[in-house]
């Protein structure tokens, strides 16, 4: 297959990529390894308020709206296509035997949930380790829980917990919290939560399920019985398959422009795969819409200059 513009991933950002390269009558393709598009809307569990002009039930629900505006305007997404490798320089994109060539790419990996690395993390998935308390919290009503963080999504998760748990305990590695000011006040006014700052999570202990997690607390360790361990210490950017290609920042997260332009030509990265994303919704759909129209800009003035 040989397109003008090949989009890897088809969250709000690559999805908006797609809808302008199809307006804009580029050839193109949209590659997303998942059964289905959406990106991190399909784990926003809680009602989303902030996109303006569709609020929704929660991201699903708009993940759901956006998909139908681009089946109506005739996008076509192929899913399930993982994408095992990028050349950037060649602009070839490995799919399993198959292989995209593009004169642009546009990365649109999004982020994942960045994990621990202690005993029992792996181990206990869907076994007490949960992904998000919006979507499993009735699986610990009575129970006790721990919540490891302090931004606003461990806040927002113990907040949630609260309402149907005995216990809900709060650990964050400092007593520096990034949490909005309104989370802080609620969870200081729960008196279910208990938040403990310097303290480290280190192991996660059970047999069929959690049943303990060890907490080092300064310099001493601690034994917690718990049911449940929700960890949100942050997102991690998906770009490896541009890693040593192109510039990334300190964090891993790729470097652009104003015109989500890469340190390469040929190379584009948009939605919260970039450095410095505000990771919103609002922000990935704009970038997707700027790099395409500046694909389209480049590839006009290389027609004229014809």
């Amino acid at each position: 297959m040989d397109v003008d513009v090949a989009i890897v991933g088809a969250g709000p950002a690559g999805i908006s990529a797609a809808i302008w390269a199809h307006t804009l009558k580029l050839r193109y393709a949209v590659l997303e390894a998942a059964r289905e598009p959406g990106g991190q809307l399909l784990r926003v569990h809680n009602r989303v308020l902030d996109y303006a002009g569709l609020p929704s039930e929660n991201g699903a629900a708009l993940a759901e709206r956006i998909c139908a505006h681009a089946e109506m305007l005739g996008v076509t997404i192929l899913p399930s296509a993982t994408v095992s490798a990028v050349d950037v320089e060649r602009g070839l994109i490995r799919i399993g035997e198959s292989t995209v060539t593009s004169r642009h790419v546009v990365l649109a990996t999004g982020v994942r949930a960045r994990t621990l690395g202690i005993p029992g993390e792996a181990v206990f998935v869907g076994r007490g380790v949960s992904p998000s308390a919006s979507r499993f919290a009735e699986q610990f009503r009575g129970c006790r829980v721990i919540v490891v963080g302090g931004g606003d999504a461990a806040f927002e998760e113990a907040l949630i917990l609260s309402e149907v748990c005995e216990h809900v305990t709060l650990i964050h590695r400092s007593d520096r919290y990034s949490a909005r000011r309104d989370f802080r006040d609620r969870v200081d006014g729960d008196p279910r939560i208990d938040v403990v700052p310097f303290a480290e999570l280190i192991a996660i202990e059970g047999v069929d399920r959690v049943e303990r997690v060890r907490v080092r607390l300064d310099d001493t360790l601690a034994s917690l019985d718990v049911a449940g361990v929700f960890v949100c210490v942050g997102v991690e950017p998906n770009s490896e398959l541009v890693a040593g290609q192109v510039e990334l920042d300190h964090r891993g997260y790729v470097v652009v422009d104003s015109r989500m332009r890469t340190s390469t030509d040929r190379l584009y990265a948009v939605g919260d795969v970039r450095s410095g994303s505000s990771l919103t919704i609002a922000a990935a759909v704009g970038e997707g819409a700027t790099a395409v129209k500046d694909i389209q800009r480049q590839a006009a003035e290389a027609a004229n200059h014809d």
